[in-house]
């Protein structure tokens, strides 16, 4: 387990004793080597004493070459059983010698003896030696042998005394760690369970207690300090809550009581616009017949008083019989426009193309002989889902405008093109190469009864368009203008494509399913 995800308190205890132990066991590894070079310092220093008075006693057997007498004299040294040889030497011969037993291993030669230092220290043992000195001549050389066996068991009992020191402080340092920890860990322990509280239950009003004056103090300061800010707005937003909500509920009411009152408005609304397009539709319907009988009745009175009638009377009759016929072509575009505002529809798949192909061939075959005109297809229509005849009449009356008001001295060219928008809707556009609308009639030209030409100039009832419109927005599509006068007109409408319809049915039938 890393240190960081120990509790904070065995991570303070960690911390100490990782602190605490490498210091400690430096201290006892000098301790341990002060005292092996303090036990070697002393060996050496009591060995290198008795050398001195060795040397001192062996002065006359020397001079007096008496090897029986140094004899005597080193077997002095039988009573310190670590020394296990002593030797006089002179002239480099060994003059006389008391080993501790008969091993050769004890015995030194000559050339063994230092040089510069008057002792070296081998594995086991430490040789010391002295010169032998009679007035002020040197008369041999006295070379002590000495075990270490003293030597390392009073050094193994103080290794002994020093490790378990060493295991007692230890123990100490983390007894006293433990309880120490507490100063730390305790306030901050109790600042986490305070957090943990307001955590879980939201309390705000409680407050973490203040135990030290040092940095946990001022961390505990500040925490409850924040506590009182978070108190206050927590507060003012129950406030503003319960202000907004009693806004809301007002606000609600209010809503619901203008909802009832515009439901009931539009419901109004709705039956006055339904009654209105129904009286539009039947008197349109009902005027037909006797705008028709006025006609005929006149062009049968032309023709039975052909002659018998003056010049004024016959131009009264005239302007009869043409008023008539301009009545009953406005009841027909009334007639064509209550349709498309109240027929309900009926979407099915609509191949423009075949549209278009049969306007050519047949409801516009006419003037497009007239005028000379030509339709112009330069890529395959998208087929869409709408209401087949709508859209017959739609097309009809765009293509049948750019083929009317086209250029005198110009053949009409139409070009009925479309172009795929995102969410799978199509923009269709009519491009004609005619007179062209001034930038402030776009708005104007879809005005029902709205003209901007003459009926001498150009007939037409000035429904056409309006009609369009309102065929346009029961497809849910869009419909504009664009033009440059004296050049040309493009009007474009949009509608949905029929795979995209296809999809959202798709969409809609996953979705209940689902």
């Amino acid at each position: 387990m890393r240190i960081r995800n120990i509790k904070i308190k065995d991570k303070l205890i960690l911390i100490t004793m990782l602190t605490c132990i490498p210091i400690i066991l430096i201290i006892g590894l000098a301790v341990i080597v002060w005292t092996q070079n303090t036990l070697r310092d002393s060996m050496l220093q009591n060995l290198s004493t008795q050398a001195e008075i060795m040397a001192d006693n062996c002065k006359a057997a020397l001079a007096f070459d008496d090897e029986k007498g140094a004899e005597d004299t080193l077997h002095a040294f039988a009573s310190q059983p670590s020394i296990i040889y002593a030797g006089i030497f002179a002239e480099n011969k060994l003059f006389s010698c008391y080993p501790r037993n008969d091993n050769d291993n004890n015995e030194i030669n000559f050339s063994e003896i230092p040089s510069k230092k008057n002792y070296y220290f081998g594995d086991d043992f430490l040789v010391v030696s002295r010169k032998i000195v009679l007035d002020e001549k040197t008369l041999g050389t006295i070379i002590i042998k000495s075990n270490l066996d003293s030597l390392k068991a009073v050094f193994a009992q103080s290794v002994t005394w020093i490790l378990l020191v060493l295991a007692i402080a230890i123990f100490i340092a983390y007894i006293l760690s433990c309880k120490l920890q507490n100063i730390i860990s305790r306030p901050l322990l109790g600042l986490a369970e305070v957090v943990k509280t307001i955590s879980q239950e939201k309390k705000y009003s409680i407050r973490a207690q203040k135990r030290t004056d040092d940095e946990i103090g001022l961390l505990t300061d500040a925490f409850n300090e924040m506590l009182d800010q978070i108190q206050q707005r927590d507060v003012q937003l129950q406030e503003a809550n319960e202000t907004l909500e009693n806004k809301v509920k007002a606000r609600t009411i209010e809503l619901t009581a203008s909802n009832q009152q515009l439901e009931s408005t539009a419901q109004k609304l709705g039956q006055s616009n339904k009654q209105l397009q129904d009286f539009v539709y039947i008197a349109s319907h009902d005027l037909k017949e006797p705008v028709r009988k006025i006609s005929s009745f006149g062009q049968i009175l032309t023709a039975s008083l052909a002659g018998k009638l003056s010049e004024d009377d016959h131009e009264n009759l005239t302007f009869m019989i043409d008023g008539a016929t301009r009545m009953q072509q406005m009841v027909d575009a009334l007639l064509t426009y209550s349709r498309a505002t109240t027929k309900a529809l009926d979407f099915r798949d609509v191949d423009l193309n075949k549209i278009v192909e049969q306007l050519k061939t047949l409801e516009l075959s006419i003037r497009l002989e007239d005028t000379g005109g030509t339709i112009e297809i330069p890529e395959p229509l998208p087929v869409i889902k709408g209401d087949s005849t709508q859209i017959n009449q739609l097309l009809q009356n765009l293509i049948g405008n750019a083929l009317k008001y086209h250029k005198m001295d110009i053949p009409p060219k139409v070009i009925v093109r479309a172009v795929e928008q995102d969410n799978g809707v199509v923009r269709i556009e009519i491009e004609d190469n005619g007179i062209g609308i001034k930038p402030e009639h776009y708005e104007n030209v879809f005005v029902m009864f709205k003209r901007l030409h003459t009926k001498q100039e150009y007939e037409g009832s000035g429904i056409g368009l309006s009609v369009c419109k309102k065929i346009v927005e029961r497809h849910e599509g869009e419909i504009g203008v664009r033009s440059e006068y004296g050049q040309g007109t493009t009007f474009w409408f949009t509608l949905k494509m029929l795979q995209t319809q296809e999809n959202e049915s798709e969409n809609l039938i996953t979705t209940s399913v689902s």
